[in-house]
């Protein structure tokens, strides 16, 4: 978004809006800072616990700045190296970037603006352009979508969708657990677990793909 954008943005605010917030700033301002810092920080902590006892060795399971990612020795070419040919991972999903870097991970979780958030299957570099034509193929949608993993509207990123509700969510925060809210990110981890052999057979089509086989 530039500056053009931002000024058109800014002429249109509705002015009832506008003094409303004005009045309201410092609990704007300090309800922002807590939702973007402690309250982000304790869900993804607790969605991360979530995976791990969703989804027991081999599978592996660590937390990297603001994402989760969940894998498999398998899917690593060489023991001890990065993430491995592929891995899920917790993302914003989203139609395009342009709603800006302003929004919280509650909010996504919540789905209060345009994304959403969901576990997404990735390829490294190397193997990421045969993976977007592999997945293209009818066979393999339907084997992704029996899953439960979704294609997004834009491009080529396949996920399980994780739809939390907002007054669970504000309730499990209240009574200082976030279980039952999180509910959807243990039936998203299950799906995952469960359908292991079949993201084992996508995952090596990939990597014979890029072998030329």
């Amino acid at each position: 978004m530039d500056n053009d954008q931002r000024m058109n943005i800014a002429q249109q605010l509705d002015p009832v809006i506008a003094a409303a917030i004005i009045n309201s700033i410092a609990d704007v301002e300090r309800d922002h800072r807590l939702a973007e810092g402690p309250l982000s920080e304790k869900l993804m902590s607790e969605i991360e616990q979530t995976i791990r006892k969703g989804a027991p060795q081999p599978w592996e399971v660590a937390k990297a700045e603001w994402t989760i990612w969940l894998s498999c020795p398998e899917w690593r070419p060489t023991k001890g190296l990065g993430r491995g040919d592929a891995w899920f991972e917790v993302n914003e999903i989203a139609d395009d970037d342009e709603e800006g870097p302003d929004h919280t991970w509650i909010g996504v979780a919540v789905g209060a603006g345009k994304s959403a958030l969901g576990i997404e299957l990735m390829f490294r570099k190397g193997l990421a352009s045969y993976a977007e034509t592999v997945l293209l193929e009818k066979a393999q949608i339907e084997r992704l979508t029996k899953i439960g993993l979704r294609k997004d509207a834009s491009a080529n990123r396949w996920y399980v969708p994780i739809a939390i509700d907002r007054l669970r969510l504000a309730k499990g925060f209240g009574e200082n657990d976030l279980a039952e809210s999180l509910i959807p990110v243990a039936k998203a981890t299950a799906a995952l677990v469960t359908a292991k052999s079949d993201l084992d057979a996508l995952i090596e089509l990939v990597r014979s793909k890029a072998k030329g086989k």
